[in-house]
């Protein structure tokens, strides 16, 4: 994959696991997600949860809006293999934003064109919830986490939907 960006809509199925055995799926949901791949070199991707359901194959609705946002550095050069591997992060680097709640994570993506985009990606929560001047944060949590019980780890497979806010220059 090249260096290009893109904004797209993925219907997703998201499977909880449990953060000290992430193998272990303890349940799932479907979800619309929002990809986007960005840079001076597309070495950036976020992923974003949206909270809204998705139910189906079809066009991704409109209006769209990340909610939890993950963030991901590329790892493997462009033009290098099939898929795009990104490590997701723990913190921001300094001077960047992202959309929606940035959630420190643990984990990694891959994002392949092969029979249309496509995501895979796995990871735990890296974080705890919090508020400061009345916004929600997240903040690095410690590993092991303090309350193990309510710690988790997820799954993510995505696929490409049509969606009236992307941007895909590879279509």
């Amino acid at each position: 994959m090249s260096g290009t960006g893109f904004v797209v809509a993925m219907e997703a199925a998201i499977e909880l696991a449990r953060y000290d055995v992430p193998m272990r799926r303890v349940g799932s949901r479907g979800e619309w997600i929002i990809v986007s791949r960005w840079g001076a070199d597309g070495e950036f991707l976020s992923i974003s949860q949206t909270g809204i359901a998705a139910e189906g194959a079809g066009d991704a609705p409109d209006g769209l809006q990340p909610d939890l946002t993950f963030l991901g550095l590329r790892m493997t050069a462009a033009g290098e293999a099939a898929e795009t591997a990104y490590l997701m992060l723990r913190n921001l680097p300094p001077d960047l934003m992202v959309a929606g709640v940035f959630a420190p994570t643990d984990g990694y993506a891959l994002v392949g064109l092969t029979g249309g985009l496509r995501l895979a990606a796995s990871g735990r929560y890296a974080h705890s919830r919090g508020e400061h001047n009345g916004q929600t944060v997240f903040r690095d949590m410690p590993n092991p986490p303090p309350r193990p019980s309510l710690a988790t780890a997820w799954h993510i497979t995505a696929s490409r939907r049509p969606w009236s806010g992307e941007f895909y220059p590879f279509a």
